[in-house]
């Protein structure tokens, strides 16, 4: 489905395109060689080779988020991390950092319970969706503004795992998540995803009783349907994967035209950052309308995946120097939302999606969240901390 009333983004538009793409799934607290059955937020991370350029869509299997400022973001992370003092527990959030943060802010009540539920523990990424989580802005070629919240939806639908299996795979097979998936793909079984969005006409924007820019709420279908408008295909498994994949950066400055950022904090702040200096030359792009020759690394090219097997031999490899790409120039009024912008009153309400979320489950659901909120808060030490949690709630 063509999305020409909305963009002028070509990827979104021409429906007899196929945009070649890299998808990145990942996890957040585990070292390497952690469990991947681990109850946590999975990332969805997709690169978009298109015609105009590079575009990193940056996203989660769960379509809010913890904070939502990108300035509490260190701290978040810091949170999560093992306990500094003996380094454990890995891969988890069982300890006293992670429920000190939480219990302290108050905007994370809805991702706390959509973490604890069975979203946090996918059967697997071919049954797991992604969400762009931030609200994106799609402006159409005669200047008009929609904004939009993109989403992944799998063929074979949404599964998560109990918790008693998540922690027997945890012991037989720490990697079964990225071993079904390259299982699978190498089997022929290409899982498929839908691709749609969510949009809301930019003068609509105060018509909710929550911000549309606020990354803890989600937009409901029931208000704004989601219209599904294309479709991927895993066809490919990385031929190196420290070359293919550890290597590849996302930046969500990595934009084409049509597609651009909106005044949501925590975007606007991460858009002042990167993964690795690898994607700074697609930054330059936007900037300058020139790639610079230098170090370039395989997975990051502009306007193409990695090449085939043949050129990546070993790890060393992996860095290039390219030549300058044709680069496309970007179209009138392309332009990117800077931060600052003073935080509407809406943006101070917690708890009514948080509700709103736990009231969709079923019983069973249910029961699984506080079992897994039994396990996690008995783990931590402080019982202030703990106090603090059911006050929240």
């Amino acid at each position: 489905t063509s999305l020409e009333e909305f963009t002028c983004a070509g990827v979104l538009t021409d429906t007899k395109r196929e945009t070649p793409t890299f998808v990145r799934f990942s996890s957040v607290l585990g070292s390497r060689g952690a469990p991947e059955t681990a109850r946590e937020v999975r990332g969805f991370a997709t690169k978009f080779y298109t015609d105009e350029g590079n575009w990193d869509l940056v996203g989660n299997n769960i379509p809010v988020f913890f904070i939502q400022d990108g300035t509490q973001f260190p701290d978040l992370i810091h949170a999560g991390k093992p306990e500094p003092r003996v380094e454990i527990p890995q891969a988890q959030t069982a300890h006293d950092s992670f429920w000190d943060f939480a219990s302290l802010a108050p905007e994370s009540a809805h991702m706390l319970l959509w973490m604890l539920s069975l979203h946090a523990t996918p059967r697997s990424f071919r049954m797991m969706g992604g969400f762009g989580v931030n609200t994106y802005v799609l402006r159409n070629a005669r200047g008009r503004r929609h904004f939009a919240k993109f989403h992944w939806r799998p063929h074979l639908g949404r599964h998560g795992m109990t918790w008693d299996e998540c922690q027997i795979l945890a012991g037989r097979d720490p990697d079964f998540l990225r071993r079904d998936l390259a299982d699978a793909i190498d089997e022929g079984f290409f899982p498929v995803y839908d691709f749609g969005v969510q949009l809301i006409p930019e003068e609509n924007e105060n018509d909710f009783d929550f911000d549309l820019l606020d990354c803890t709420k989600v937009v409901p279908e029931d208000l704004v349907p989601v219209r599904w408008v294309g479709s991927m295909t895993l066809d490919r498994n990385p031929v190196d994967f420290f070359a293919e994949v550890e290597q590849a950066a996302f930046c969500v400055q990595n934009l084409v035209p049509g597609i651009e950022l909106s005044l949501d904090p925590l975007l606007s702040l991460n858009s002042y950052d990167s993964e690795a200096p690898t994607s700074t030359s697609f930054q330059s792009t936007a900037r300058d309308h020139a790639v610079p020759r230098g170090p370039n690394y395989v997975p990051n090219r502009f306007g193409r995946p990695a090449p085939d097997a043949t050129t990546i031999s070993n790890d060393a490899n992996a860095r290039e120097s390219l030549p300058p790409p044709r680069v496309h120039p970007l179209a009138p009024g392309f332009r990117v939302e800077a931060a600052g912008a003073t935080r509407p009153p809406k943006f101070a309400e917690h708890l009514a999606q948080a509700r709103a979320f736990h009231r969709s489950l079923a019983p069973e659901e249910k029961a699984m969240l506080a079992a897994a909120a039994r396990f996690e808060l008995a783990r931590v030490a402080d019982r202030g901390v703990c106090r603090r949690i059911v006050e929240l709630f």
